[in-house]
């Protein structure tokens, strides 16, 4: 009995009295972009860490504490730090290129770009760098990959090309893009394009098509720079006239000596062309001829107006054949004699072709024998001047007394003879 006493009192002894055992324990205590020491899975009751933070990270600005405890109720104490990415700061941006991408810190990445006509030195369309730790770097730090920003030169353009009956000229600067250069056609010839032609190297490091230099058929002679247009001068000199044919206008004149015109050679295809001017002289003893260099061919030879100031028309069939040139000559005795408007029509002179002028008159060739090719200047039929308002309101005035005269006289006819019918005796003219 006294046995089973003392065993109950133990009993309720052990059971007053608190025993240190094991409850459990703290699991890994993982922080975004830290590592901790010691490495384990477990952590007893008051054990504690410490952490450092992962490479291209460091300790965000004001924490200082990375430690942290196993606590009683089994839960790590509080993070008292940050770890944030190391940036590698602005990357250098290359002259005459530009940078895709706007984030810099550890593991980024950005792209390197030539901008327009511009290309890199390693014929790349772009350069990477990334953001990466230097290695070795005490503290560790991270930069760029590329630590320089790349070159990006000007896009080279080959030699331009030569064009036939034509030149091209440059500024002296390299073949690059944004150069430029300007074409010119020779004598005798004109451009497709207007003027001034230029071409310059685009982004791709070309020049484009080259213009071409057609044959300069016509020659109105109003921009004084270029004085015959293309063709071949000897004597005719360019002069400013009041009243030049469209009024104040430059023409060619001739005052002394022999003159001479040749066009370029040009190609006249079946069934032949028309030349057309203008002149205008006394020319007397003067002989003004358009020939062509073509066999079988003859001279025309042109009279002069009644006076100086008269414009007059010519028109000249030229034949169809390859390599021809025409001359517009003035021979003989000096006199002044002027040409204007210069005009090669791709098709015989019988097609119609525009009309001449207001106020200008034309003219056949001097009369006297011909031989049946004897080329021919055509004669415009005079104009009819258009009535006036003044003249065509008296025509009807006039219109319409006639018609009321006549049918007075009708009207006292009749009434005569009904007179007469009765017996009543008639009423002369002269008393109505």
């Amino acid at each position: 009995m006294m046995k089973s006493k003392i065993l109950f009192m133990v009993l309720i002894c052990l059971a007053s009295t608190p025993i240190a055992l094991s409850q459990g324990t703290c699991g890994r205590p993982l922080v975004d972009e830290a590592v901790y020491r010691p490495f384990q899975n477990e952590f007893a009751v008051g054990e504690s860490v410490t952490y450092s933070c992962r490479t291209g990270h460091q300790l965000q600005s004001g924490y200082t504490s990375l430690n942290r405890t196993c606590q009683a109720d089994l839960t790590w104490s509080s993070v008292g730090f940050v770890c944030e990415r190391q940036s590698c700061g602005f990357p250098d941006t290359p002259s005459n290129g530009h940078i895709v991408g706007d984030t810099y810190t550890f593991g980024s990445t950005i792209e390197y770009f030539c901008n327009k006509g511009f290309e890199l030195s390693t014929g790349a369309s772009s350069v990477r760098s990334n953001c990466v730790p230097v290695v070795g770097s005490d503290p560790p730090t991270v930069a760029w990959s590329v630590a320089t920003a790349p070159t990006c030169s000007r896009v080279p353009c080959p030699n331009p090309t030569n064009i036939a009956n034509g030149r091209f000229e440059d500024s002296g600067v390299a073949y690059e893009y944004g150069a430029r250069i300007e074409y010119f056609c020779d004598n005798g010839f004109k451009s497709n394009e207007a003027s001034p032609i230029h071409r310059t190297c685009d982004e791709n490091g070309t020049w484009g098509d080259p213009p071409q230099c057609l044959v300069d058929y016509d020659c109105d002679f109003e921009d004084f720079h270029q004085p015959t247009c293309g063709y071949s001068n000897t004597g005719w000199s360019r002069e400013f006239r009041r009243d030049g044919l469209s009024g104040r206008s430059y023409v060619l004149h001739r005052s002394s000596g022999d003159a001479t015109l040749t066009s370029p050679a040009l190609t006249i295809e079946p069934p032949g062309a028309c030349l057309s001017f203008y002149y205008r002289g006394t020319l007397r003893g003067t002989r003004l001829e358009v020939s062509q260099t073509t066999p079988g061919t003859n001279d025309a030879s042109l009279s002069g107006g009644k006076s100086e100031s008269d414009w007059q028309e010519a028109k000249i069939d030229l034949t169809p054949s390859n390599n021809v040139e025409f001359n517009v000559k003035v021979s003989g005795d000096p006199a002044d004699v002027e040409i204007d408007d210069l005009t090669l029509n791709l098709s015989p002179c019988s097609v119609p072709t525009t009309a001449a002028p207001p106020g200008v008159q034309t003219t056949p060739v001097d009369e006297g024998p011909k031989s049946d090719t004897e080329d021919t200047v055509t004669v415009a039929p005079p104009a009819s001047p258009p009535l006036s308002v003044p003249a065509i309101v008296g025509i009807a005035v006039g219109a319409v007394a006639v018609v009321l005269i006549l049918s007075f006289v009708v009207y006292f006819c009749h009434a005569k003879k009904q007179r007469e019918k009765k017996g009543i005796p008639g009423v002369p003219m002269s008393s109505l």
